[in-house]
């Protein structure tokens, strides 16, 4: 599959029991190639994604899938996220290999991230519940290879946009 730029390649809000399996994607997308917002009981496994962020040449794309496939992290500043989950719920990132930067951004409860090869960070915002990381190979990005909690102004309205009370009744009330 392959992206329109600047347009993520899956947007799911509201839902549960999704499933994203076995996808090749390349995306061109500043936003995020797949964008998840409340759902639950989220699986995303065995896709390869590729989210080149701004408009690149094919000569620049195929240098970072080479780089990719031979378990390198070609560089490239103009990346864009591969994951986004907003206020989800038990999901599963199992076996993909995704390049971004970051790869993957979230606020979820009950997240687990396991035998992934991820070409950049993975960010884990404040508001996350029980979230396991095991058994990735994260290659080089710019920064650390997993952050936990810190987040930049831009992140946290992104992700405060709404009100915090009125989403703490609609979870546990």
């Amino acid at each position: 599959i392959v992206g329109a730029d600047d347009e993520p390649i899956l947007i799911v809000k509201g839902s549960s029991m999704v499933r994203v399996e076995g996808l090749y994607v390349r995306a061109r997308s500043r936003k995020g190639a797949f964008l998840f917002d409340d759902v639950s009981d989220l699986k995303v496994a065995r896709n390869v994604v590729i989210n080149s962020g701004e408009k690149m040449s094919e000569e620049e794309i195929a240098k970072l899938e080479k780089a990719a496939k031979a378990g390198f992290a070609g560089q490239s500043s103009r990346l864009g996220p591969v994951l986004f989950l907003h206020d989800c719920n038990e999901v599963d990132v199992l076996d993909n290999i995704f390049r971004g930067q970051p790869t993957v951004k979230a606020r979820a409860d009950n997240l687990k991230i396991l035998r992934n090869t991820l070409s950049g960070t993975v960010q884990i915002f404040p508001g996350s519940d029980d979230v396991i990381i095991e058994d990735n190979r994260i290659l080089k990005s710019y920064g650390a290879g997993i952050q936990l909690g810190g987040v930049t102004k831009t992140d946290a309205k992104e992700l405060y946009a709404e009100d915090r009370k009125a989403i703490y009744e609609k979870r546990y009330a």
